[in-house]
Parts: C-alpha cells; sequence; structure tokens
C-alpha cells in the first residue's frame, strides 16, 4: 500500500491473452489445459460441419428426399474411405520419413517428443476438413467430366496449395528453414492429395456409378 496515495502496488496476473474464441490461451507447458483447447475446437468443427449437412438437408425438396438418402450414402462411405487412406498414409510419411528429416535438420525447433495420441488430436482437425476438400474438389471434379485423370490432377492441385502455403509460409517467415523441406512437403502434398482424389473417383465407379 503506497500511504500518500492510498493505492496498492499493481500486481502481475497470471491471465493470458484471449483467443478468437473468448477463451484464454493457457501457459506453455500445460498439456492437460492444452489437450482441453483442442477437444474444444474439435467439437466446434464437427458442430459445424453437422450444421453445414443440415443446412444442406433442409434445402432439398420433398420430392429429392429419395435422391438426396442415396447420394448421402454415397458421399459418407466414398469420404471415410479417403478419410482412412489419408490418414494412415500420412502418418506413416510423418513418422517413418518426415519425422526423422525435421530431427536432423530442425532439431531446435522440434518439441521434446511427439507421441502418437497428440499427432492424431492435433491432426484430426486438419483431417477431416481437408479430405472434405479433396472430396470436393478432386472427386466431384472426376464425377462431372466422368475423368479419373481430372479427379488425380484436382485433388494434386488442391494438395499442392495446401502444402505450399504451409511450406512456402516457413521458409518465408524461418530463418534457417531449410528449402528442401519445402519442396519436399509441396510434392508430398501434391501426389498424396492426387492419389486419395483418384481412390474416392474408383470407389465411386466400382459401388455408385450407373450407366
Amino acid at each position: 500500500m503506497v500511504p500518500a496515495a492510498g493505492l496498492e502496488p499493481a500486481r502481475r496476473l497470471s491471465r493470458g491473452i484471449l483467443s478468437p474464441l473468448c477463451l484464454p490461451i493457457p501457459p506453455s507447458g500445460l498439456s492437460k489445459i492444452h489437450s482441453a483447447y483442442i477437444s474444444i475446437i474439435f467439437v466446434l468443427a464437427s458442430r459445424a460441419l453437422n450444421w453445414l449437412l443440415l443446412l444442406l438437408l433442409n434445402e432439398l425438396s420433398n420430392t429429392q428426399q429419395k435422391q438426396f438418402s442415396g447420394c448421402s450414402l454415397e458421399f459418407i462411405t466414398i469420404y471415410l474411405v479417403m478419410l482412412i487412406i489419408y490418414v494412415a498414409v500420412d502418418f506413416i510419411w510423418i513418422t517413418l520419413f518426415m519425422q526423422p528429416y525435421f530431427t536432423s535438420n530442425l532439431e531446435h525447433l522440434l518439441r521434446e517428443s511427439v507421441g502418437t495420441s497428440f499427432l492424431i488430436t492435433s491432426g484430426s482437425i486438419f483431417f477431416v476438413f481437408y479430405v472434405l476438400g479433396l472430396y470436393w474438389f478432386g472427386v466431384r471434379a472426376g464425377i462431372g467430366s466422368n475423368s479419373a485423370l481430372a479427379a488425380t490432377l484436382s485433388g494434386g492441385f488442391l494438395g499442392f496449395l495446401a502444402y505450399g502455403t504451409y511450406g512456402l509460409t516457413n521458409y518465408i517467415f524461418f530463418k534457417g528453414y531449410p528449402l528442401s523441406i519445402t519442396l519436399l512437403d509441396i510434392s508430398w502434398g501434391s501426389l498424396l492429395g492426387g492419389a486419395v482424389s483418384l481412390c474416392g473417383y474408383l470407389i465411386f465407379l466400382r459401388f455408385f456409378y450407373q450407366s
């Protein structure tokens, strides 16, 4: 207490700054709180996806309900298979190839340990929406043009844009970020995006195509 002014000296508060969701960003090192934030974001993303699907359903007329039920089965089947393929292949790529490569080149920027659960939990937010983009821009492009090449190139181009944005941003803003990792990321994203989109298109031809 300051006698002359009657004021108590200011004390530091342990509150974090506010995130875009108006929730305080936790201090570093609090893994449980970090996991809780990841869970909250995942739940919100899932709710947003459900809301979009319900909105599309409400826009359909009664005469289109029967056709929509078949389309929804087609979408869910193709999407889930694409998601499983993408997660499995990308997980193998990250753990067996990219993680050792990052360790040898960017060890000072990496976490001390990255567990499987952390990769799946944090990456699931990206996986869910990115594979949805591959279906929408890759598989549907192939279906619309009746071309496996169109599906492959469209999905590959989306992969090029997504991984290129990530890789080039790191290369521009991080000092000493290797150009080789940037080019490897872009090449892998393009290849995987095209391959997964092609798989989705082939599933459509095998199970849902009607001549």
